[in-house]
Protein backbone atom coordinates (compact mmCIF):
# COMPACT_ATOMS: atom_id res chain seq x y z
CA UNK A 1 0.00 0.00 0.00
CA UNK A 2 1.36 3.55 -1.10
CA UNK A 3 -0.04 7.17 -0.22
CA UNK A 4 -1.04 9.70 -2.57
CA UNK A 5 1.30 12.51 -1.22
CA UNK A 6 -0.82 16.16 -2.09
CA UNK A 7 1.40 18.78 0.46
CA UNK A 8 4.12 18.55 2.69
CA UNK A 9 5.48 21.16 4.77
CA UNK A 10 8.91 21.13 4.84
CA UNK A 11 9.67 19.07 1.82
CA UNK A 12 12.78 16.54 1.21
CA UNK A 13 12.58 14.12 -1.61
CA UNK A 14 10.59 10.60 -1.05
CA UNK A 15 12.80 7.69 0.41
CA UNK A 16 11.28 5.30 -2.36
CA UNK A 17 10.92 7.53 -5.72
CA UNK A 18 13.10 9.78 -7.28
CA UNK A 19 11.33 12.63 -7.20
CA UNK A 20 7.45 14.05 -7.03
CA UNK A 21 6.11 15.84 -10.24
CA UNK A 22 3.66 17.98 -9.64
CA UNK A 23 1.89 20.04 -12.42
CA UNK A 24 2.22 23.39 -12.67
CA UNK A 25 -1.19 24.73 -15.23
CA UNK A 26 -2.06 23.40 -18.61
CA UNK A 27 1.27 21.89 -20.91
CA UNK A 28 2.56 19.39 -22.46
CA UNK A 29 4.02 16.10 -20.51
CA UNK A 30 6.86 16.51 -22.78
CA UNK A 31 7.61 20.30 -21.23
CA UNK A 32 9.70 21.54 -18.79
CA UNK A 33 7.51 23.99 -17.94
CA UNK A 34 4.83 21.69 -17.16
CA UNK A 35 5.99 20.48 -14.04
CA UNK A 36 7.41 21.74 -10.59
CA UNK A 37 10.23 19.24 -10.93
CA UNK A 38 13.66 19.16 -12.45
CA UNK A 39 12.84 18.59 -16.30
CA UNK A 40 10.17 16.30 -17.31
CA UNK A 41 9.05 13.63 -15.48
CA UNK A 42 11.40 11.08 -15.13
CA UNK A 43 12.00 6.80 -14.16
CA UNK A 44 10.83 6.24 -10.52
CA UNK A 45 8.69 9.74 -10.17
CA UNK A 46 5.55 10.11 -9.24
CA UNK A 47 3.32 12.31 -10.97
CA UNK A 48 0.13 14.78 -9.95
CA UNK A 49 -1.68 16.51 -12.69
CA UNK A 50 -3.83 18.74 -10.33
CA UNK A 51 -6.99 19.71 -10.61
CA UNK A 52 -7.98 22.22 -13.40
CA UNK A 53 -5.18 21.27 -15.43
CA UNK A 54 -4.69 19.63 -18.74
CA UNK A 55 -1.58 17.47 -19.71
CA UNK A 56 -1.26 16.25 -23.36
CA UNK A 57 0.81 13.55 -24.21
CA UNK A 58 2.24 14.70 -27.91
CA UNK A 59 4.86 12.15 -28.27
CA UNK A 60 5.59 8.68 -27.08
CA UNK A 61 7.04 8.28 -23.54
CA UNK A 62 8.44 5.68 -21.57
CA UNK A 63 10.04 4.24 -18.73
CA UNK A 64 9.68 0.58 -19.60
CA UNK A 65 13.63 -0.28 -18.68
CA UNK A 66 13.42 1.81 -15.58
CA UNK A 67 14.62 0.03 -12.23
CA UNK A 68 11.44 1.71 -10.65
CA UNK A 69 8.35 2.15 -11.16
CA UNK A 70 6.26 4.97 -12.00
CA UNK A 71 3.27 6.31 -10.36
CA UNK A 72 0.44 8.95 -11.73
CA UNK A 73 -2.69 10.33 -9.87
CA UNK A 74 -5.04 12.28 -12.11
CA UNK A 75 -7.30 14.64 -10.44
CA UNK A 76 -7.74 17.03 -13.83
CA UNK A 77 -7.06 15.49 -17.32
CA UNK A 78 -4.30 13.45 -18.78
CA UNK A 79 -5.09 13.95 -22.42
CA UNK A 80 -3.28 11.96 -25.37
CA UNK A 81 -2.54 13.33 -29.25
CA UNK A 82 -2.59 11.75 -32.80
CA UNK A 83 -0.60 8.29 -31.95
CA UNK A 84 1.10 9.24 -29.13
CA UNK A 85 2.13 6.25 -25.96
CA UNK A 86 2.60 6.19 -22.53
CA UNK A 87 4.54 3.23 -21.95
CA UNK A 88 5.34 2.52 -18.21
CA UNK A 89 7.64 0.33 -16.46
CA UNK A 90 7.30 -2.50 -14.31
CA UNK A 91 5.03 -2.21 -11.06
CA UNK A 92 3.68 0.87 -12.40
CA UNK A 93 0.22 2.28 -11.57
CA UNK A 94 -2.35 4.99 -12.47
CA UNK A 95 -4.88 6.32 -10.29
CA UNK A 96 -7.37 8.63 -11.50
CA UNK A 97 -9.22 10.45 -8.58
CA UNK A 98 -12.73 11.23 -8.69
CA UNK A 99 -13.07 14.40 -11.08
CA UNK A 100 -10.08 13.22 -12.76
CA UNK A 101 -9.71 11.86 -16.16
CA UNK A 102 -7.89 10.45 -19.20
CA UNK A 103 -9.31 11.44 -22.49
CA UNK A 104 -7.76 10.99 -26.22
CA UNK A 105 -8.95 14.31 -27.68
CA UNK A 106 -6.31 13.93 -30.87
CA UNK A 107 -6.82 11.95 -33.95
CA UNK A 108 -5.47 8.39 -34.72
CA UNK A 109 -6.82 4.95 -34.70
CA UNK A 110 -8.11 2.86 -31.58
CA UNK A 111 -4.96 1.52 -30.85
CA UNK A 112 -2.43 4.48 -31.36
CA UNK A 113 -3.28 6.38 -28.19
CA UNK A 114 -2.28 4.04 -25.59
CA UNK A 115 -1.08 2.96 -21.83
CA UNK A 116 1.16 0.09 -20.96
CA UNK A 117 2.46 -0.63 -18.09
CA UNK A 118 5.23 -3.40 -18.29
CA UNK A 119 4.69 -4.10 -21.80
CA UNK A 120 1.00 -4.56 -21.36
CA UNK A 121 -1.56 -2.46 -22.84
CA UNK A 122 -4.11 -1.47 -19.59
CA UNK A 123 -5.76 1.50 -22.09
CA UNK A 124 -6.41 2.87 -25.33
CA UNK A 125 -8.02 5.33 -27.42
CA UNK A 126 -11.07 3.09 -28.68
CA UNK A 127 -11.63 2.33 -24.84
CA UNK A 128 -12.77 5.87 -24.82
CA UNK A 129 -12.19 8.01 -22.25
CA UNK A 130 -12.11 6.92 -18.48
CA UNK A 131 -13.53 8.85 -15.84
CA UNK A 132 -12.31 8.56 -12.01
CA UNK A 133 -12.35 7.03 -9.64
CA UNK A 134 -10.22 4.29 -11.59
CA UNK A 135 -7.35 2.70 -11.26
CA UNK A 136 -4.72 1.07 -13.95
CA UNK A 137 -1.51 -1.42 -12.52
CA UNK A 138 -0.44 -0.69 -9.13
CA UNK A 139 -1.82 2.88 -7.86
CA UNK A 140 -1.42 4.64 -4.77
CA UNK A 141 -4.52 3.50 -3.13
CA UNK A 142 -4.67 5.54 -0.08
CA UNK A 143 -4.45 9.22 0.02
CA UNK A 144 -2.50 11.31 2.84
CA UNK A 145 -3.48 14.87 2.37
CA UNK A 146 -1.02 16.54 4.63
CA UNK A 147 1.96 15.79 7.20
CA UNK A 148 2.48 18.80 9.22
CA UNK A 149 4.53 19.69 12.55
CA UNK A 150 4.83 23.21 14.64
CA UNK A 151 5.60 23.86 18.10
CA UNK A 152 3.00 25.00 20.40
CA UNK A 153 3.81 25.50 24.22
CA UNK A 154 6.95 23.33 24.67
CA UNK A 155 6.21 20.66 22.40
CA UNK A 156 5.80 19.35 18.80
CA UNK A 157 2.51 19.35 17.52
CA UNK A 158 2.47 16.62 14.47
CA UNK A 159 -0.44 16.39 12.51
CA UNK A 160 -1.18 14.30 9.45
CA UNK A 161 -4.79 13.22 7.90
CA UNK A 162 -5.89 10.72 4.80
CA UNK A 163 -8.34 10.61 2.55
CA UNK A 164 -8.57 7.06 1.86
CA UNK A 165 -6.93 4.29 3.90
CA UNK A 166 -6.76 0.42 2.99
CA UNK A 167 -5.16 -2.37 4.36
CA UNK A 168 -3.28 0.43 6.89
CA UNK A 169 -2.84 -1.41 10.21
CA UNK A 170 -0.34 1.17 11.89
CA UNK A 171 1.36 4.72 12.00
CA UNK A 172 4.65 4.46 13.53
CA UNK A 173 6.30 8.52 14.03
CA UNK A 174 9.95 8.58 14.46
CA UNK A 175 12.33 11.57 15.60
CA UNK A 176 15.71 12.73 14.97
CA UNK A 177 18.03 15.36 15.72
CA UNK A 178 20.27 15.01 12.11
CA UNK A 179 17.74 13.84 9.75
CA UNK A 180 20.04 10.58 9.61
CA UNK A 181 19.66 8.71 12.95
CA UNK A 182 16.07 8.37 13.93
CA UNK A 183 14.16 6.61 17.20
CA UNK A 184 10.91 5.60 17.22
CA UNK A 185 8.54 7.54 19.70
CA UNK A 186 5.24 6.81 18.71
CA UNK A 187 2.88 4.11 17.29
CA UNK A 188 -0.84 4.98 16.38
CA UNK A 189 -3.21 2.79 15.09
CA UNK A 190 -4.47 3.29 11.50
CA UNK A 191 -8.50 2.92 10.31
CA UNK A 192 -7.40 -0.58 8.19
CA UNK A 193 -10.11 0.41 5.46
CA UNK A 194 -11.89 4.16 5.52
CA UNK A 195 -12.75 5.70 2.75
CA UNK A 196 -13.45 9.22 4.91
CA UNK A 197 -11.27 11.65 5.88
CA UNK A 198 -8.98 10.64 9.42
CA UNK A 199 -6.91 12.90 11.24
CA UNK A 200 -4.26 12.35 13.14
CA UNK A 201 -2.22 14.10 15.82
CA UNK A 202 0.88 13.24 18.22
CA UNK A 203 2.72 16.35 20.81
CA UNK A 204 6.17 15.51 20.94
CA UNK A 205 7.62 17.49 24.45
CA UNK A 206 10.39 19.55 23.52
CA UNK A 207 13.71 19.70 25.94
CA UNK A 208 16.19 21.01 23.74
CA UNK A 209 16.57 24.00 21.22
CA UNK A 210 17.36 23.75 17.77
CA UNK A 211 15.95 21.45 14.47
CA UNK A 212 13.72 18.24 15.26
CA UNK A 213 13.23 16.19 12.51
CA UNK A 214 10.20 13.78 12.23
CA UNK A 215 9.16 11.23 9.70
CA UNK A 216 6.48 8.95 9.28
CA UNK A 217 6.36 5.24 8.07
CA UNK A 218 2.71 3.69 7.21
CA UNK A 219 2.93 0.16 7.71
CA UNK A 220 0.44 -2.43 6.25
CA UNK A 221 -1.18 -5.36 7.67
CA UNK A 222 0.90 -7.68 5.66
CA UNK A 223 4.06 -6.08 6.98
CA UNK A 224 5.01 -4.06 3.76
CA UNK A 225 5.26 -0.21 4.79
CA UNK A 226 5.98 3.02 3.13
CA UNK A 227 8.47 5.92 5.10
CA UNK A 228 7.51 9.47 3.67
CA UNK A 229 9.22 12.93 3.76
CA UNK A 230 10.27 14.49 6.94
CA UNK A 231 9.21 17.58 8.53
CA UNK A 232 11.38 19.52 10.75
CA UNK A 233 10.65 22.28 13.75
CA UNK A 234 13.02 24.74 14.61
CA UNK A 235 12.53 24.67 18.52
CA UNK A 236 13.75 28.62 20.21
CA UNK A 237 12.42 28.03 24.10
CA UNK A 238 12.39 31.49 25.72
CA UNK A 239 13.01 29.78 29.59
CA UNK A 240 16.97 31.81 29.24
CA UNK A 241 15.08 35.05 28.38
CA UNK A 242 17.02 37.62 31.93
CA UNK A 243 14.34 40.60 32.87
CA UNK A 244 16.37 42.18 36.05
CA UNK A 245 16.20 43.23 38.66
CA UNK A 246 13.20 41.94 39.86
CA UNK A 247 11.56 43.56 42.15
CA UNK A 248 12.30 46.29 39.79
CA UNK A 249 12.43 50.46 40.85
CA UNK A 250 10.92 51.00 36.83
CA UNK A 251 13.05 49.89 34.82
CA UNK A 252 13.76 45.56 33.49
CA UNK A 253 16.65 44.73 31.50
CA UNK A 254 16.92 41.78 28.72
CA UNK A 255 19.21 39.56 28.27
CA UNK A 256 19.64 36.15 26.20
CA UNK A 257 17.87 36.76 23.02
CA UNK A 258 18.83 35.14 20.12
CA UNK A 259 19.58 37.48 16.85
CA UNK A 260 16.76 35.97 15.29
CA UNK A 261 14.37 35.13 17.40
CA UNK A 262 11.80 37.75 17.48
CA UNK A 263 9.88 38.37 20.75
CA UNK A 264 7.36 40.35 21.80
CA UNK A 265 6.16 41.01 25.20
CA UNK A 266 2.70 42.27 26.91
CA UNK A 267 2.12 43.44 30.72
CA UNK A 268 -1.18 42.18 32.58
CA UNK A 269 -2.35 43.44 35.88
CA UNK A 270 -2.03 40.76 39.21
CA UNK A 271 -5.23 38.95 37.98
CA UNK A 272 -4.27 38.84 33.97
CA UNK A 273 -5.33 41.68 32.81
CA UNK A 274 -3.92 43.23 29.67
CA UNK A 275 -2.83 46.59 30.65
CA UNK A 276 0.01 47.32 27.96
CA UNK A 277 -0.07 45.05 24.75
CA UNK A 278 2.58 43.73 22.52
CA UNK A 279 5.94 45.02 21.76
CA UNK A 280 8.91 43.74 20.34
CA UNK A 281 11.69 42.99 22.01
CA UNK A 282 15.77 42.89 21.34
CA UNK A 283 19.01 41.89 23.16
CA UNK A 284 19.85 44.34 25.31
CA UNK A 285 16.84 46.08 25.55
CA UNK A 286 15.05 48.31 28.19
CA UNK A 287 11.47 47.82 29.26
CA UNK A 288 10.02 51.14 30.84
CA UNK A 289 7.64 50.27 33.99
CA UNK A 290 7.81 53.85 35.02
CA UNK A 291 3.95 54.35 34.22
CA UNK A 292 2.97 51.72 36.73
CA UNK A 293 1.89 51.78 40.07
CA UNK A 294 3.61 49.65 42.67
CA UNK A 295 2.47 45.95 43.21
CA UNK A 296 2.75 42.64 41.67
CA UNK A 297 2.47 42.02 37.32
CA UNK A 298 2.88 39.79 34.68
CA UNK A 299 5.21 40.14 31.57
CA UNK A 300 3.92 37.65 28.76
CA UNK A 301 6.59 36.71 26.41
CA UNK A 302 5.40 34.76 23.10
CA UNK A 303 7.18 34.23 19.49
CA UNK A 304 5.42 32.04 16.71
CA UNK A 305 6.43 28.77 19.21
CA UNK A 306 6.50 29.83 22.90
CA UNK A 307 4.69 31.49 25.40
CA UNK A 308 6.34 31.89 28.97
CA UNK A 309 4.86 34.50 31.67
CA UNK A 310 7.17 35.87 34.38
CA UNK A 311 6.16 37.70 37.42
CA UNK A 312 7.16 41.18 38.31
CA UNK A 313 7.55 43.25 41.13
CA UNK A 314 7.56 47.46 40.65
CA UNK A 315 8.22 48.94 43.75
Amino acid sequence: MKFTFLLLIICAPLLSFSAICTSTGNGNWETAGTWDCPGVPACGDTIYILPGHTVDVTTNNSTLNCGTPSFIVIQGTLDFGNGDKLNLGCGSGITIDAGGQISAAGGGGGASNQITICGAEVWRKSDGNVNGPSSFGNPLPITLLYLTAKVVDHKSVINWATAVEINNEIFILESSRDANNWTEIARLPGAGNSSSTRYYEYNDPLNDEGVHYYRLTQVDFDGSNETFNPVAVNYQSLDDIKLYPNPSNGYLFVDFIPEDMKVNYDILNSVGQLIQSSKQLSENNTIDLNHLKSGLYYIKLSNSEDTVYRQIQIR
